[in-house]
């Protein structure tokens, strides 16, 4: 049997990650084809800027309904034809739709960091929510999260006068 891993190593490529703060971002692309690990359809988008790109998982589902209407308002696009880019079954969105009415288009995005859902010691930039771009204020610092400083000491938001 041959070493398998005696290959061409894959060159490394990518951009840099945006990171938490308000941006102004364009679709680069809105894959509604994937679904998620609940078994539900989802819109895999990855946006982009000169300064980076993030990554944003969409799950179709009643509860989620809100948001992707967030997103359709935001970016300006037009409602999905019920009758044509909605499937009667999952309520999945046709790619047709996505790609005329979502991909090129800009959008605002409020990015947060957050602690990670499997291990909160680390903290990951997830998109909180979309808005039109004449929302968002160049160069505007995000707030500071109240969720506590998980570097500083739990609760305690960084402040070690706090006695627990």
């Amino acid at each position: 049997m041959s070493n398998p891993f005696a290959v061409e190593a894959w060159e490394a490529e990518g951009d840099a990650y945006l990171r938490a703060g308000d941006h102004v971002v364009t679709v680069a692309e809105a894959d509604g084809t994937t679904t998620s690990s609940g078994g539900y359809p989802q819109i895999e988008l990855r946006l982009e800027n000169d300064g980076g790109s993030i990554r944003d998982w969409i799950v179709i589902t009643p509860a989620t309904y809100g948001k992707i209407a967030q997103v359709i308002q935001a970016i300006g696009a037009e409602l999905p034809d019920e009758n044509q880019h909605i499937s009667k079954d999952d309520h999945r969105i046709a790619q047709a739709y996505l790609d005329a009415q979502w991909v090129g288009k800009q959008v605002g995005i409020i990015a947060r960091e957050e602690p990670g859902y499997n291990d909160p010691s680390k903290m990951w930039t997830k998109i909180k929510g979309y808005v039109s771009v004449d929302k968002i204020v160049p160069g505007a610092t995000p707030p500071v999260s109240n969720a506590g400083d998980v570097q500083g000491g739990f609760g305690t938001n960084g402040n070690s006068d706090i006695p627990f």
